[in-house]
């Protein structure tokens, strides 16, 4: 027996073999020389946005033998391969790897096997969705169990995996591009099989269709059993990339949705987005010393490698050029070595034809341009993953980075913020800012700091989930951050000042985050009379919503002295680079999502008589991370007190952010402090009707955080931060405010 199968034998097998040791030791048989059987393998691919390589595939038979899965281990090319002889099917098969940081399993499901001979069965998001559909309950561990299994496949269930084959062949192949595809791969006369049909993970064929799919299975508020399928080369409209569908166990191929379908047009081949990995994994094979040879006053790259050169000379991104977009990733020593993988294709974008005041991608408005997923681990960094969306265009033949051209840098972004009050005994427990508290954010960033920003006085942004008018955006008179903020949810430009309707120019807020919906910390609703209907960074109601992954937003600028100021100047579109908007994962299955504060942070820092309560400079933190997180990438303190002001005579906001020296690590600190928000910072010299000299409120030289002295006014955050490989940004926060 194969010293990587280990397993019992059938007791009726068990029983022939020794018959026929006796037979052998009578002088039976009819040869000395008889051909020896052939072995029984299963052998296939396992793959999920890339060859999944080095992980461990464990098999189970009817009879409830087990495959060693210390001995059987995928190839580099995802490929592996088991010897079953002597073991009975149906056989369900399981792998566990990590990917993103995160670890994940996949299943597959075996019905049948020819003795003797090599039997296919792959493992990958597709097979997994089968798994799903056959389980009890659609929860596919409990196939590992014979008896599960057994019940999953037999009897009143005898169809159940062949319905389930069906059902998302017909959901695949209600998309023309993937069932051409499939059928290639299935061959003349065959139907494609995701388990059996054998296939290579090189980015082509069936390993194409599954990198541009999206499947997640059980998905939250979901019936046990569902599966949905997204298509991810789809050509989303305004209002953002169409739902993904669902099947179900009850589903059938006549019942099959439809999947959106593959936009058409040129699309990068394997080949191109290989390519694109190579050159920068090129990159970071040089040390951060030599991928940067020099830089300015403030530490910008102005000088780098050839090879980490930019793919097209007029690089832009945020109004930022390659150098400048790039210095901070090319000189960070975490990123030395990093091999990054083939990218995945997020969404498609068609040409924009766009014209007049609209924004006209020199790339991208006459040619269809697509947008990536480059993903890397870090050797250098605790073998961390990082990602990087890039967008795309045919260039001379060739498919280039050439970034979002964005004039400004602005920018629309999904979060989850989780609050968490420290105060056992505030002053008003029913007010909506002392509740413990899940949010869904849309966070409308524009810094007026930024590349060409001199000359815009105000901008509006409008799109799924902000209200219809649009949220008008303007600098802010409190010292709060290098941003624009929330001036107002009811689209007006325009405001009243000494009696006077003219342009807005400043507001008295400092948020730039739309709070859209919201809910207690046990999933139950948020009392309606405490929803802050009447601040402008909030929805109508606590479930507003309608957020989409991928969808547009259209902002429009306002420029100082424009001859007509209450239409705008310039208008400029983007996406929302979220896979995945349903933030009610995050609450129904919060253990597995919230990174923990460590106690002894939250007794010296979030209470009046904590040892960190007072005026800091210094800053260290640690905390713990659940299993589906990742890892925390950002970390901060925040304080505002009535009682201190500045040399302005100005109440004091401050902010203290930690530095995490490597990613993946559990602990940050700081020690120099960090200036209060926005020193330094002048406003424009355009300004109207405002003093042009810097904001008063924000020119203090002290950078030490303002203390917690209990008293009203005081109140301080401490934010642990994190992106998540769907987009959305997940902030758990802690705080305490009287």
């Amino acid at each position: 027996m194969p010293d990587h199968a280990h397993h019992r034998l059938h007791p009726l097998l068990a029983a022939l073999a020794g018959s026929t040791l006796l037979l052998a030791a009578c002088g039976g048989g009819s040869s000395d020389h008889a051909t020896p059987a052939s072995p029984t393998t299963v052998r296939g691919v396992a793959a999920s946005g890339g060859a999944i390589a080095g992980a461990s595939v464990t098999l189970v038979d009817a009879d409830g033998a087990t495959v060693d899965p210390a001995a059987v281990s995928t190839a580099a090319d995802g490929s592996f391969s088991i010897d079953a002889s002597g073991l009975h099917a149906p056989f369900s098969l399981r792998i566990s790897f990590t990917q993103d940081g995160v670890p994940r399993t996949l299943y597959s499901v075996l019905p049948t096997v020819t003795a003797g001979t090599a039997n296919t069965a792959n493992i990958t998001p597709l097979t997994d969705a089968v798994a799903v559909l056959v389980a009890p309950g659609g929860n596919p561990a409990a196939l590992m169990d014979p008896a599960a299994l057994a019940a999953a496949l037999g009897g009143a269930n005898a169809n159940a995996f062949a319905n389930a084959v069906a059902t998302l062949n017909a959901v695949l192949a209600s998309d023309p591009a993937i069932a051409a595809t499939l059928a290639a791969a299935a061959g003349t006369g065959n139907s494609f099989n995701p388990v059996t049909t054998s296939f290579s993970a090189n980015g082509t064929g069936v390993d194409a269709v599954i990198d541009q799919l999206s499947i997640t299975t059980n998905p939250s508020g979901a019936a046990a059993g569902t599966v949905q399928i997204q298509n991810n080369a789809q050509a989303p409209g305004a209002g953002g990339a169409a739902p993904p569908v669902s099947v179900t166990p009850a589903t059938t191929p006549a019942t099959a949705p439809t999947l959106p379908p593959t936009a058409s047009g040129d699309l990068p081949s394997a080949a191109d987005l290989d390519a694109l990995a190579a050159r920068t994994t090129a990159c970071y094979a040089l040390p951060a010393a030599q991928r940067v040879t020099a830089t300015d006053a403030d530490g910008v790259a102005t000088a780098i490698a050839a090879a980490c050169a930019a793919d097209v000379s007029d690089f832009i991104s945020n109004g930022y050029t390659w150098l400048q977009s790039q210095s901070d990733a090319l000189q960070n020593a975490n990123l030395d070595g990093a091999k990054f993988q083939r990218p995945l294709v997020l969404l498609v974008l068609p040409a924009q034809n766009r014209s007049g005041k609209e924004f006209q991608h020199p790339y991208c408005n006459q040619a269809q341009c697509v947008v990536v997923d480059m993903r890397a681990t870090l050797p250098a960094a605790n073998n961390q993953p990082i990602r990087r969306t890039l967008l795309l265009a045919k260039v001379g033949g060739s498919w280039k980075s050439v970034g979002n051209q964005r004039p400004y840098d602005f920018d629309v972004t999904l979060r989850g913020h989780r609050y968490v009050n420290r105060n056992a005994a505030p002053a008003n427990p029913a007010s909506y800012f002392s509740l413990s508290r899940y949010e869904g954010v849309l966070r409308t960033f524009l810094n007026p700091s930024g590349p060409n920003m001199n000359g815009v006085r105000a901008a509006r942004v409008s799109g799924p989930g902000l209200p219809a008018a649009g949220l008008v955006l303007s600098r802010s008179s409190r010292c709060s951050s290098d941003r624009m903020v929330i001036a107002s949810k009811t689209g007006d430009t325009y405001v009243v000042e000494n009696g006077v309707n003219q342009p807005r120019y400043w507001t008295g807020n400092a948020s730039m985050d739309f709070k859209f919906g919201a809910a207690m910390l046990d999933g139950s609703d948020i009392p309606a009379a405490a929803w802050p209907l009447a601040n402008v960074d909030y929805a109508d109601s606590a479930n507003a919503g309608g957020v989409a992954p991928y969808g547009e937003y259209k902002w429009e600028f306002f420029f100082f002295g424009s001859a007509t100021p209450a239409e705008p100047d310039q208008i400029v579109y983007q996406r929302l680079i979220v896979s995945d908007t349903a933030l009610q994962r995050y609450v129904n299955d919060a253990p597995n999502w919230w990174p923990t504060l460590a106690p002894a942070n939250v007794a010296a820092y979030l209470s009046p008589t904590g040892s960190g309560a007072g005026a800091l400079t210094d800053l260290s933190v640690s905390w713990t991370v659940p299993a589906l997180l990742g890892r925390v990438d950002g970390v901060y303190l925040f304080g505002q007190n009535n009682a201190v002001v500045n040399g302005a005579s100005y109440n004091k906001r401050t902010i203290l952010v930690a530095g995490i020296a490597k990613p993946g690590d559990t602990t940050a600190s700081v020690t120099a402090g960090q200036s209060p928000w926005l020193s330094g910072v002048s406003t424009s010299s355009f300004t109207s009707g405002i003093a042009a000299a810097q904001n008063p409120r924000c020119s203090e030289a002290d950078k030490s955080l303002v203390p917690l002295a209990g008293v009203a006014g005081d109140y301080r955050e401490l934010g642990l931060g994190t992106t998540l490989t769907n987009g959305v940004r997940l902030s758990s926060i802690d705080y305490w405010q009287l």
